[in-house]
């Protein structure tokens, strides 16, 4: 692809631009905003001013076009989320941009944020605006492991600003980040400081680089006082003097050499294959569930609209119109209207909307799904999973979606005090972290102190492509996304990891693939474990793993997980298990100590060994699963504290029975236990781990947030 690189001069964007070659896109010119005339130093949140009058020269010795544009806007929306302000600084780089379009074709931006939302949201804002994929390779990896990168590719850059303790301006400034770099690290060590500037600490002028045709030499420059604080000063280079120097050239090897040292290792393999093959797991059962009622209309159900605000609508689907269109748009466009109809009933919007499961019956429809399905979100969307599932075969789709009715969005930050903030971790930029989400989802939504992650692949990030056709790269890699994902949210003693899980769902495709996941997960929690000096291989999670027809992508695993900050500290769990003449109910839950976060999963197993094509009845089991489920909720609560429940069902061993018959039998069941009924899913799968489950009943209550996320 076609790139233009934001560069300010300093080491993160030229260093950005590297990995963009790295990963094969053509840079074909660079831009940058530079200060009003008399001002050498900006209070800008968005970009680097200082050093702004030898942007020219790199832009020189790259033999790039430049384009340049005067900041003339203010920080006007200071918010984490970014809304348009035609008099907020954020337009002078759409601006740019646009000038830019009118003379050079390019398809993506290069940007160079490493941890700043504030700068990542509005560059993607500006992209999307202007049809511009954005790449910003260096988004969230780990500051010590870049600058040791940058030093090993041979980036030379010079200390042009010092606004930190233990940085003396007389001392370090005009120093090269090769020299100081002993210095960063102790500083890390002594006082968090960040070794690549992130917390504003220290700003560079890039000298040097592989991309460089010539290099800069600055040979006259002095030292602006702007705080003379007496523990941390502030202070900056003014370049008076510059001119390029020529340089001997990296061969093509050499610099192959240099740009593979930015790859990483999971990158040198693709999926060559879409095939995907499933193992009917249960086919070879020899009892059968059998459900003795008609089939009837598929109902939506919902929860009741909790005290703390949560909000469950299951089922919804597309009406049935015998003699109409039968399209697939129709059916989706039909589906999504019910969700709003029934989001509208209650006086909510789809801004409330937290997590959204789609399921749908081909995966080759997804695309013409999404079309219909990206119109009911802008800013921020809901995280989402996307599976395929065995669905009857008239429903297109089925969609399961949780709301908060007390939410606030992040751009409406302290106008509604009453209001529980929801942060949407919506990154569309092309990096290394974790794949980008170009549609309508987020990678996670926080609200209090609960994260739900969206649905995981193993794309590589910088590529979006799948990274093998074997199960073990693409378990470890799909476990990866979440933990990376898990990462950008803070608890009490540092950031979440996979040991704050405390549900999962693993999707596979092929039954022999569950192993392989089983270990993945363990084994990335044991080194966990090994770093940390915790045990959290054996505390209790539940996790749920599910044959399912197909995923996105042809994926063979998908991770979807919901997560506590917590977790490691103030949860625990159980199990149990229940036998009766024609099965077992085996239990698992977790819970915190106030009992007001939990899970709660039920297996049914059939018992095998009967005389082949023996039908057991289907209302008796759902019976007992619900009865066990009333018993196991009185260790954490009741079931009057319980939202949803999702009970996915094989649709092998319930003999082919159609979802509206196992909700009909579940809501019997419930009204029979005396339980009041909670928004239900019923979703259809291929099978489970063992072949003998029948059915898995998971239900969760997610009690309230914190005082301390109320804004």
């Amino acid at each position: 692809m076609k790139v233009i690189g934001l560069i300010s001069g300093g080491k993160d964007s030229l260093f950005n631009l590297l990995h963009c070659v790295a990963q094969g896109h053509q840079i074909v010119a660079v831009a940058n905003l530079y200060p009003p005339a008399g001002q050498d130093e900006l209070d800008s949140l968005m970009y680097q001013t200082v050093g702004h009058e030898a942007v020219e020269w790199i832009g020189r010795a790259l033999e790039l076009p430049l384009y340049r544009r005067k900041i003339v806007g203010k920080s006007e929306e200071s918010g984490r989320t970014y809304v348009y302000n035609s008099n907020d600084e954020v337009e002078d780089l759409a601006e740019l941009l646009r000038e830019a379009q009118i003379h050079s074709h390019f398809e993506g931006v290069a940007a160079g944020a490493i941890w700043s939302d504030y700068q990542r949201t509005r560059v993607e804002n500006v992209c999307a605006r202007l049809g511009l994929q954005c790449f910003s390779y260096l988004w969230h990896r780990d500051q010590s492991e870049l600058m040791q990168e940058m030093l090993a590719v041979g980036m030379d850059a010079m200390v042009i600003k010092t606004a930190a303790l233990g940085l003396e301006p007389r001392k370090h400034l005009g120093k090269t980040i090769r020299a100081l770099a002993p210095l960063f690290s102790r500083l890390h060590s002594e006082f968090g400081f960040h070794v690549c500037g992130e917390g504003g600490e220290y700003e560079t002028l890039v000298t040097d680089c592989p991309l460089f045709k010539k290099k800069i030499v600055i040979d006259s420059s002095e030292v602006v006082m702007h705080s003379d604080d007496a523990f941390a000063p502030v202070a900056y280079l003014k370049v008076k003097e510059i001119r390029l120097e020529n340089k001997q050239h990296l061969s093509v090897d050499e610099l192959e050499t240099t740009l593979s040292l930015l790859r990483p290792q999971y990158a040198c393999q693709h999926r060559n294959s879409d095939d995907t093959i499933i193992e009917q797991a249960s086919s070879h059962m020899s009892s059968f569930i059998h459900f003795d009622i008609s089939p009837h209309k598929f109902a939506t159900t919902k929860s009741r609209l909790s005290g703390n605000g949560w909000f469950w609508l299951c089922g919804v689907t597309h009406s049935e119109r015998r003699g109409t269109d039968d399209s697939t748009e129709r059916k989706a466009k039909d589906a999504l209207a019910n969700l709003q109809d029934q989001i509208q009933v209650h006086s909510l919007t789809s801004s409330h909307i937290v997590l959204v499961y789609l399921y749908v019956r081909h995966m080759a429809d997804f695309q013409t799904i999404n079309q219909f399905y990206k119109n009911m979100f802008d800013i921020n969307p809901p995280a989402r999973v996307c599976v395929e599932t065995c669905l009857s075969n008239d429903q297109v789709l089925m969609i399961d979606c949780l709301l908060h009715r007390h939410i606030s969005d992040e751009a409406c930050q302290g106008h509604e005090t009453h209001l529980v903030t929801k942060k949407a971790m919506h990154v569309q930029s092309i990096s290394h972290w974790a794949p980008a989400n170009i549609g309508p989802y987020s990678q996670a939504v926080q609200l209090g102190e609960i994260v739900f992650a969206a649905g995981q692949i193993a794309l590589i990030p910088a590529s979006m492509v799948l990274v093998s056709d074997t199960i073990d790269s693409q378990a470890h890699l799909a476990l990866t996304h979440v933990n990376s994902i898990l990462n950008v949210h803070s608890t009490a003693h540092g950031h979440m990891t996979l040991q704050h899980v405390i549900q999962a769902v693993c999707f596979v495709t092929r039954h022999e693939h569950i192993t392989t996941a089983q270990t993945q997960w363990q084994q990335l929690l044991r080194d966990m474990d090994d770093d940390n000096g915790t045990n959290s291989v054996e505390k209790d999670r539940v996790v749920t793993f599910i044959i399912i027809p197909a995923l996105p992508k042809a994926s063979l695993i998908e991770w979807h997980i919901i997560a506590h900050s917590r977790a490691t500290d103030e949860f625990t769990g159980g199990s149990n298990t229940v036998d009766f003449d024609c099965s077992t109910i085996h239990s698992q839950w977790t819970c915190n100590r106030e009992y007001t976060v939990g899970c709660l999963r039920l297996t049914l197993d059939t018992k095998l060994g009967r005389q082949d094509g023996e039908c057991l009845e289907g209302e008796k089991l759902l019976g007992l699963l619900v009865d066990q489920s009333k018993n196991d909720l009185l260790q954490f609560g009741s079931w009057d504290c319980v939202e949803y429940a999702t009970l996915f069902y094989s649709s092998v061993v319930c003999h082919q029975a159609c979802p509206s018959q196992v909700q009909t039998c579940l809501e019997s069941a419930f009204r029979n236990a005396h339980l009041p009924l909670p928004a239900v899913s019923i979703v259809p799968v291929v099978g489970f781990t063992s072949s003998s489950t029948a059915a898995i009943l998971t239900c969760g209550v997610y009690g309230v947030t914190t005082s301390s996320e109320i804004t």
